[in-house]
């Protein structure tokens, strides 16, 4: 125990010169270079977090264009089945002397492929996608659609 009254003992002993003690521009100095390699120390993190930030961009942004490479490839394998789908076809009633049902056949695949030709040159596409869901609903339905659009300037006049 303390001999001291009120717990003063270490206080006694720093005054006495027991324990080391530091002069205040000695405490300035440590602390002075213990807010420098602080602020080093920083600036070093930040530029490393930010480093690693655009790598992550990168890597996101490749990412994203490998899936849309990927996606695209796919969807040209589906195409490119089609197409051959509907050359056998063809080819298959030429073959058998069919030549009305082949007839028949490529002119609904012609009407098909115009009509999506002529779908993909409205400008907005949102329009586009409109009027191709309202044609299949009229086809289903056993319903003629036609249409015609006329737009100025490429805007809808629609609210959201």
């Amino acid at each position: 125990m303390c001999d001291c009254p009120n717990g003063l003992g270490g206080l006694r002993a720093y005054n006495t010169g027991v324990y080391p003690s530091f002069t205040l521009k000695t405490l300035i100095e440590v602390g002075s270079i213990v807010l420098l390699v602080s602020v080093l120390a920083t600036i070093f993190v930040s530029g490393y977090l930010l480093k690693v930030i655009e790598h992550d961009a990168k890597l996101e942004t490749e990412i994203h264009y490998a899936r849309d490479r990927h996606n695209l490839h796919l969807r040209l394998q589906v195409e490119r089945h089609d197409f051959y789908n509907h050359l056998t076809a063809i080819y298959g009633y030429i073959k058998a002397c069919h030549f009305d049902q082949a007839e028949t056949y490529i002119e609904n695949l012609y009407h098909t492929v115009s009509r999506i030709g002529s779908l993909l040159k409205i400008e907005p596409p949102e329009l586009a996608a409109i009027i191709s869901t309202k044609y299949e609903e009229a086809k289903i339905n056993g319903i003629k659609f036609y249409w015609h659009v006329k737009i100025q300037d490429g805007s809808l006049p629609l609210s959201n």
